[in-house]
């Protein structure tokens, strides 16, 4: 079953949300679109009443933000599958012709 696995760290403060195994996830993987590729996409929002999302862990009542950017560095997408084969290597240049020899 596929899962998605996402882990943040910051020194050593570290979370890890996992998304799926869900029929999504697997229609995704059967139909060819994850083949297709993927795209790392992450936002940044906010709203006073963000509870809904961010559940129990920012605890209740509205939420503060200062609007301050923030600052995605030093990242990587990985798996835990075997590596995937080696891209073919490029056919040779052909050699010049005609040139009477």
């Amino acid at each position: 079953q596929l899962q998605v696995i996402t882990t943040m760290t910051q020194g050593a403060a570290k979370v890890v949300k996992t998304m799926g195994p869900s029929a999504q996830l697997q229609a995704m993987m059967h139909d060819g679109s994850l083949l297709r590729g993927m795209a790392f996409v992450t936002g940044y929002w906010t709203d006073p009443h963000m509870n809904w999302l961010d559940g129990d862990v920012c605890g209740g009542g509205e939420e503060h933000c200062s609007g301050a950017p923030a600052y995605i560095s030093n990242w990587r997408i990985t798996t835990d599958s075997p590596a995937p084969p080696a891209p073919p290597m490029p056919n040779p240049a052909p050699s010049p012709a005609g040139n009477g020899q």
